[in-house]
């Protein structure tokens, strides 16, 4: 119901619409609500079913977020991370790596009047 009301932004490409995402987990809430009537079932059955369905919502709603263009598994490039410091501050993290040494990021975000810059 809360996603149902709830607006979501719209984005162009994407592989499921939201409709299509919240009707198949209407449809699922109705199959696991509907699930003890089925005489046939055991408990092992009746709670591996209901993992297979949820497993089913979730991997539907994460490959219906996002876009065509985009592969739905890695896409084999690594992550690469950088970040603007100074000259000093970088050094002293480099040193540290190549030493093994903790350190303590509060420390380096300091200027030198002791103050953290405000992001």
């Amino acid at each position: 119901i809360i996603s149902l009301c709830h607006v979501h932004k719209k984005f162009e490409g994407q592989r499921l619409t939201k409709r299509c995402r919240l009707a198949l987990r209407v449809a699922v809430a109705i199959i696991i609500i509907c699930l003890p009537l089925a005489e046939s079932l055991n408990s092992l059955e009746l709670v591996s079913t209901t993992v297979g369905l949820i497993g089913l919502v979730l991997l539907v709603d994460l490959y219906g977020c996002t876009f065509v263009g985009e592969s739905f598994l890695r896409d084999g490039r690594k992550c690469k991370y950088w970040a603007d410091c100074p000259k000093k501050r970088r050094r002293a993290l480099e040193e540290a790596v190549k030493t093994g040494a903790t350190v303590n990021v509060e420390e380096l975000a300091m200027d030198e009047k002791g103050y953290v810059p405000a992001p």
